[in-house]
């Protein structure tokens, strides 16, 4: 949900990146917000190795909904090789090599929160 404080902010910015715990209430509902309410009306990015939730099945039930609402639905890699572009820059190779260095904890996450509907497909490193 979008707050009183968090509202004139929004003015700023056309993407927003949603993190945090609570797929389900905190995420979805400021998601419905941003994508729904014709004033905000930005670009959602769920990044859905950085969202948690008590209840584990509640995960992908809210992804769902937020992908059906608009909402885009990626990993926190696929956003920071995004932000990063073409990679060209040095200034990249820190992140480069952080995501290299987390591949393994990025894997089980994904495995972890997301399981592949047939139960048998894993990341590999």
């Amino acid at each position: 949900m979008i707050t009183d404080e968090v509202r004139p902010l929004l003015k700023n910015y056309d993407n927003i990146v949603l993190v945090g715990i609570e797929a389900h209430v905190c995420i979805l509902q400021t998601a419905l917000d941003l994508l729904e309410i014709p004033r905000f009306h930005k670009r959602v990015y769920i990044l859905a190795d950085a969202i948690s939730a008590c209840h584990e099945l509640e995960i992908p039930l809210a992804l769902d909904r937020m992908r059906d609402t608009g909402a885009v639905v990626t990993t926190s890699e696929a956003m920071l090789f995004q932000l990063m572009g073409d990679g060209s820059d040095s200034n990249d190779k820190p992140i480069s090599d952080l995501i290299k260095a987390e591949r393994a904890n990025t894997a089980k996450a994904l495995e972890t929160l997301l399981p592949h509907p047939s139960g048998t497909a894993t990341i590999s490193n």
